[in-house]
């Protein structure tokens, strides 16, 4: 086991942090591009305005694949009980690939 610091640096690092949670909240408050980067200090909260919701229909996809992947999307939010009854995390991922500008993301 590694041994507690000295009182000296431990008292000097409790101070910065609450220069850091200031300087965080003053980035927030100016929407500066620094909060971007300090939030995870505190904890993640909305920044900008939000980007409108893009039609699945304009992404270019194969015949038949949007509706597959909407059934999915939809069984599996449907099926939680299952995941968690057997200690599987429940989470999803998908991988996209396609030349750029046909709306992966």
């Amino acid at each position: 086991p590694r041994p507690p610091p000295p009182p000296a640096a431990s008292a000097q690092r409790s101070a910065r942090t609450p220069r850091r949670v200031a300087a965080v909240r003053a980035a927030y408050r100016k929407k500066s591009a620094a909060a971007a980067r300090f939030l995870c200090v505190c904890r993640w909260r909305p920044f900008g305005q939000p980007r409108r919701r893009r039609p699945l229909a304009s992404v270019v996809l194969d015949q038949g694949i949007a509706e597959h992947i909407l059934n999915d999307v939809t069984e599996f939010v449907d099926s939680q009980e299952w995941y968690v009854s057997r200690g599987i995390p429940y989470r999803r991922g998908y991988l996209l690939h396609g030349p750029p500008g046909s709306g992966k993301s």
